[in-house]
């Protein structure tokens, strides 16, 4: 039998959200997919009605940490954004703003853009992990919010991907390859055994 999914957008509900809209309300949220190129690169070529650059994973991230650090005009200015930190356990499609760019204040409207994505990991522990992205269209996504609507619509959805990581997370420290810290201890109570053990002191 067939398994269901009732939530297709899981953490992208701001996607749900919008698919929803009808009539004139379609108009102030529009989203697009924009492409990432192998090194990174992406590239806005056209003037956009109040954006928003959105990043996420396209692979679920588990037990490791995922940083995207973000360049703005990398062939110009080179201008270091605020880094994108993506936690333990955080799920595809987990969208975080990247680049908002400022608006013209008569029209509405931001010139055309350019960003540079660099991926790193690193351990539940911070600790970093060696693994090298040949491409990093395989392991980002990137969609374009254009309008104030889409805007207010990501915020109101942006505590789902929080809730949704957490829940992941807990449920991997239900499994005993998984668990850790406290929940290490929780499973050493109910089998009886401490987790940490001293022996007696020899005099």
């Amino acid at each position: 039998m067939a398994a269901i999914n009732p939530d297709i957008y899981a953490s992208a509900s701001h996607q749900n959200m919008i698919g929803h809209l009808n009539g004139p309300f379609m108009a102030g949220a529009l989203e697009s997919p924009v492409k990432i190129a192998a090194a990174g690169r992406l590239q806005i070529e056209v003037s956009t009605r109040e954006p928003v650059l959105l990043v996420a994973p396209l692979v679920a991230l588990d037990d490791r940490r995922m940083q995207v650090n973000v360049v703005l005009d990398p062939d110009g200015a080179a201008t270091k954004l605020a880094p994108l930190q993506f936690d333990c356990y955080t799920e595809e499609g987990a969208f975080l703003p990247a680049h908002m760019p400022s608006v013209d204040p008569s029209v509405r409207t931001a010139a055309p853009f350019a960003l540079q994505l660099l991926v790193t990991y690193s351990d539940r522990d911070g600790k970093p992990l060696q693994i090298a992205v040949a491409d990093v269209a395989t392991v980002l996504q990137a969609r374009l919010i254009e309008g104030m609507f889409g805007k207010v619509i990501y915020m109101l959805g942006a505590e789902k991907l929080r809730l949704r990581r957490q829940l992941r997370e807990v449920l991997a420290m239900r499994a005993l390859s998984a668990a850790r810290w406290d929940a290490l201890d929780r499973f050493g109570a109910d089998l009886a055994v401490p987790r940490f053990f001293r022996s007696p002191r020899v005099r």
